[in-house]
């Protein structure tokens, strides 16, 4: 979705994967090894959105970021003149989505630029 908007206003597309710490690690090295792994698996499924998504939009590149999820984008979007956030959401509710704010939630209170929220 965010090719679409991308596209028509002739912008950049920047696909941002975000790899959380771990809850607990005994060691630094661990968590350095716990980065490294996740940032490897986002490469494989951003390698994968990215093949599909040049095509439609010719300025689409990829980033991984470390750290919290919402904070690592809204501080990205901050430093680097981002004017939209596409994000998605799995459309929790119910007792779970009551005690467990998501992700997109916190982008939203946030973030001081407009959120397109697409529900899969």
């Amino acid at each position: 979705m965010g090719c679409v908007y991308g596209s028509k206003a002739r912008s950049e597309v920047v696909a941002l994967s975000v790899v959380e710490p771990p809850d607990f690690s005994s060691s630094v090295d661990e968590v350095q090894e716990y980065f490294e792994e996740g940032e490897k698996q986002c490469n494989i499924i951003l390698g994968k959105v990215c093949c599909s998504a040049e095509k439609k939009c010719p300025k689409f590149r990829t980033e991984t970021l470390r750290g919290h999820a919402a904070e690592s984008i809204v501080t990205y979007t901050y430093e680097n003149n981002v004017d939209l956030i596409v994000v998605g959401t799995h459309g929790v509710g119910g007792l779970r989505g009551f005690f467990h704010t998501s992700v997109t939630t916190k982008i939203i209170n946030y973030s001081t630029i407009p959120v397109v929220v697409i529900k899969e």
